[in-house]
């Protein structure tokens, strides 16, 4: 297997070995804004916005160019397309009232890829299985080549789409010297990540058997090797926030402000139904789930108690966050200031940091 991998490098004129080499990485850019504003009358107007970004990344595989050097493979193929969509509504209330409206649709899409055709290690000869499509091969050799991409000391593809869909609606009142405001903003966020960072396996020699990465690699004796199947984590969560502020201009020096926020927080559904919970007090009591016989103990599944059919998070509903604050003018002519200001704030993972919880066995054996 080592050496029909070595074939696969050029050949190098230096009496080591050594092979130094470049690898041009061109990126583009794309980006298309688009703006309309419309007054229905006077107290009536509506605003539109339109980004569209082609070029957050968009870079070639290298090795569909140049084939000369199958280090090149080394360099992934990424495109990426990302797009915000907002749509307003301003009416005029009164003379002291304003409302406005917004509804809002963001989406991102990402695909980081190698050479669809890549040796892989049972092409290389490895007895071993190995998924046809894609095919590639993850190698780390300390003091040497590195033929490997990805996290896990793998290589191949990943590819994400995220979707946002949101509205809110904010009402500005004027009273005397009061400024009050209130308002509602629902979101809904979904998230897919197709992942095939290590099903081909990632080798990793770093000459801890016989004292160098290259002899470790010539006779066999990886210090790592990791596989595991392709995975796909289909996520996604609800928002909602409701507020009601009020700046007031007590005296001529003092202005006070003060509000409360309600953001209950959703749990994250897990789409595909891979779902867990760890319950550290049943883990000291030895209790096991009783959906998969070889589970250990204090790691809990859907259909069992307090597992929700996606999701093993409960929604908290109190999730309610005081502000307050204060402007005083000390001598009144404007040039000496003292602020203060407390709150409370509320906030939660994003979904893209969560998609490791369905890393785990059974649904990602590694």
């Amino acid at each position: 297997v080592a050496l029909a991998a070595a074939k696969l490098l050029p050949p190098s004129t230096d009496p080591c070995g050594r092979l130094v080499y470049g690898v041009p990485t061109p990126e583009n850019y794309n980006m298309a804004v688009g703006k309309v504003d419309y007054q229905f009358t006077a107290q009536h107007s509506l605003c539109g916005r339109d980004l569209y970004d082609r070029g957050a990344l968009n870079q070639p595989n290298r090795w569909d160019t140049d084939k000369t050097n199958f280090l090149n493979s080394n360099v992934l193929k990424q495109t990426a397309t990302e797009q915000a969509f907002t749509l307003g509504d301003t009416y005029l209330l009164g003379s002291n009232t304003v409302n406005s409206a917004r509804v809002a649709f963001n989406r991102g899409f990402s695909f980081r890829s190698q050479h669809p055709d890549l040796p892989s290690w049972p092409k290389l000869g490895a007895k071993m299985y190995g998924y046809p499509d894609p095919s590639y091969v993850g190698l780390a050799v300390t003091g040497g080549v590195t033929l490997q991409t990805g996290a896990g000391g793998g290589a191949g593809n990943f590819k994400q789409v995220i979707n946002t869909y949101g509205a809110n609606d904010d009402v500005s009142w004027v009273h005397g010297t009061h400024q009050a405001a209130f308002g509602v903003s629902l979101l809904r966020m979904t998230e897919v990540n197709t992942v095939q960072s290590i099903p081909q396996g990632g080798a990793s020699f770093n000459g801890s058997i016989l004292g160098l990465g290259y002899a470790d690699f010539l006779t066999g004796n990886a210090a790592t090797f990791v596989q595991n199947n392709p995975t796909t984590h289909n996520n996604s969560q609800w928002f909602f926030a409701a507020y009601a502020s009020d700046t007031w201009k007590a005296t001529r020096k003092l202005t006070l402000s003060y509000g409360v926020r309600w953001e209950p927080f959703f749990p994250v559904e897990f789409t595909d139904g891979t779902t867990y919970l760890l319950d550290l007090v049943k883990l000291r009591q030895g209790v096991k789930t009783k959906q998969y016989t070889n589970a250990p103990p204090g790691v809990f599944y859907s259909g069992d108690p307090g597992v929700g059919k996606n999701s093993a998070q409960n929604t908290q509903w109190g999730s309610i966050s005081p502000r307050v604050g204060l402007a005083w003018d000390v001598t009144g002519d404007g040039r000496t200031s003292i602020r203060a200001a407390y709150g409370m704030f509320n906030d939660f993972v994003p979904l893209i940091a969560q998609f490791g919880s369905n890393n785990i066995p059974p649904f990602s054996p590694r």
